[in-house]
């Protein structure tokens, strides 16, 4: 793959070539990166969602361990080094998201390994206790009678850029509940979530057709207003400020869930710092808590709270920390 003006979009039922487009530059000079991307309209919008709508029904009669099945051997294909589409993202990430081709190369590994199936298979077990009710009734296993899930039949996604690859778990979990997804990319990083669409139409056009990612200007009304009146549900993250002003946007009716700024903090048990190796371990840890995805991420801790009591001290933890951090 060239990595001269790129595609940074998938808009599966809708010909995205034969419209306006415009470029997103990131970086400079030599390590400059141009992404191109078609310029939506409310038009545009309405024909995508139909025709993700009309590829949910599909999906939504397919049976889940089918689904994690595709989804893992997705994953499987982006965990390979030589993967095509590995190797475009990590080389065009990091002139996007300013992370070193290390941190890119880890990112994606990190995350994506939480994707494989029999990871899905405990996620599904923990959120529905048998996962099956997604196919069709079950006994309740304490309460009698029979139960069954049914997910949204149209997600709208609208992306952060904070950290690359996070889409593909709003993707992945709208997947398990036979979702279909139109995802808005983030004008910090709108590469990722695209690529991830194209790879899942390659391995399965069946399911990439329910997913559909473009770009528009954060806070358009017009274009956001039709994002939101086919979606059964709406996913965004971002600021308290954008959160806020999406929730408004978005037809009461609709189920909303927001991710605005986090501040995590971490907390340092005694029990931890019971041996010097221990503690020098928890350390390590934190260390590396913190300083993941330069703090970008909403789990990494701001502050930590060191319990006093065990063998080391808060004052000599410090000093692990700092090692640690070095």
């Amino acid at each position: 793959m060239s990595t001269g003006t790129a595609p940074a979009y998938f808009l599966p039922g809708w010909e995205a070539e034969r419209g306006a487009s415009t470029t997103l530059t990131f970086g400079t000079d030599a390590e400059a990166v141009a992404l191109r991307l078609p310029v939506l309209t409310p038009t545009a919008i309405e024909t995508i969602s139909h025709t993700l709508l009309t590829a949910q029904e599909t999906l939504a009669q397919w049976p889940i361990a089918d689904i994690v099945d595709v989804l893992d051997r997705v994953v499987q294909h982006w965990l390979d080094p030589q993967y095509p589409y590995r190797r475009y993202a990590e080389a065009l990430l990091p002139s996007i998201t300013h992370y070193s081709l290390p941190m890119v190369q880890h990112g994606l590994d990190t995350l994506l390994q939480a994707f494989r199936k029999e990871s899905l298979w405990r996620l599904l077990q923990a959120e529905f206790g048998d996962p099956l009710v997604l196919d069709r009734f079950r006994p309740r296993p304490h309460s009698g009678g029979w139960t069954r899930a049914y997910g949204p039949r149209l997600v709208t996604h609208i992306f952060s850029g904070n950290v690359p690859a996070l889409p593909a778990w709003s993707l992945i979990c709208a997947l398990l509940v036979k979702s279909a997804s139109l995802g808005k990319s983030a004008s910090e990083e709108p590469l990722f979530a695209a690529l991830f669409a194209r790879s899942l139409w390659d391995i399965c056009p069946d399911l990439g057709a329910c997913i559909a990612v473009g770009w528009w200007k954060g806070g358009d009304e017009t274009l956001e207003t039709a994002a939101f009146a086919q979606a059964d549900a709406v996913i965004a993250y971002g600021s308290e400020a954008t959160t806020r002003a999406i929730q408004q946007r978005v037809p009461a009716a609709t189920l909303v869930l927001a991710y605005s700024h986090k501040l995590s903090f971490g907390v340092i048990g005694r029990e931890a710092l019971s041996s010097l190796p221990l503690a020098r371990q928890t350390a390590e840890q934190a260390a590396y808590g913190v300083s993941v995805f330069d703090q970008q991420g909403c789990v990494s801790p701001h502050l930590l709270y060191v319990e006093r009591g065990g063998l080391v001290a808060p004052q000599e933890f410090a000093r692990l920390l700092a090692e640690g951090m070095a």
